[in-house]
């Protein structure tokens, strides 16, 4: 009975203590809080900032590319014949299919 006794007034002064110190211990003022969440926020924008004109220049590089392409293809479909075009055009698609299928007539042997 009596260590009950002694372990709760042990028990009750350890709260004490523990309260006593969290209360008089200094926190963080609430300006140091706002003025690295403001930072923060800045490096953030800045980031998302570089970010988005690295996208635009990527973006104008992958349009320009896209026009070269299309030019170069142009310039050799203009001189291909309907036939020549439909060859060129299976063999494209055979190269991302990884087979090898012709339609009868389309490779210029008949059937």
């Amino acid at each position: 009975m009596q260590n009950k006794r002694i372990l709760i007034i042990v028990g009750a002064v350890a709260l004490i203590l523990g309260a006593a110190v969290a209360f008089l211990s200094p926190s963080p003022s609430v300006e140091q809080a706002e003025t690295a969440v403001d930072q923060s926020l800045k490096d953030l924008r800045d980031q998302v900032s570089k970010l988005s004109e690295t996208v635009e220049v990527l973006s104008a590089q992958a349009d320009k590319k896209a026009v070269v392409i299309r030019e170069k293809v142009r310039a050799e479909v203009v001189h291909l014949s309907p036939d020549g075009v439909c060859i060129a055009l299976n063999d494209e698609l055979r190269s991302f299919r990884g087979i090898c299928v012709d339609p009868p007539g389309a490779d210029g042997h008949g059937d």
